[in-house]
C-alpha cells in the first residue's frame, strides 16, 4: 500500500496566501502609480478664470493701488480727511 502525501503544513499554505496577497498588493500599486502619473500630465498650473461673469465685473470696478475702490469720487477726499483728524484729547 502506498502512503498518501503528507497534509500541506500550516507555514506552507499561509506563505502561500501572503505571496497571492503581495502579488496583488503589488499590481494594486502599480496600477495606482500608473493612474497617478496619467493624472500628473494633465494638470495645469496657469491661471484659469472660471467665471467669465465675475472678472468682467472686477476689471470694470475702479482700483486704487489694485484694491476695489468706490465709485465715486468722495472717498479720496473722506480718506484725507480721516487723516487730518487730531488725535490729543
Amino acid at each position: 500500500m502506498a502512503m498518501p502525501p503528507p497534509p500541506l503544513q500550516h507555514h506552507t499554505t499561509t506563505s502561500l496566501i501572503m505571496m497571492i496577497r503581495n502579488i496583488h498588493k503589488r499590481e494594486e500599486r502599480n496600477r495606482a502609480k500608473l493612474r497617478y502619473n496619467d493624472k500628473k500630465k494633465t494638470r495645469k498650473f496657469s491661471k484659469q478664470i472660471k467665471y467669465a461673469c465675475r472678472k468682467a465685473g472686477a476689471d470694470a470696478r475702479k482700483r486704487v493701488k489694485g484694491r476695489f475702490a468706490k465709485a465715486s469720487s468722495s472717498s479720496s477726499s473722506s480718506s484725507s480727511s480721516s487723516s487730518s483728524i487730531d488725535h490729543r484729547l
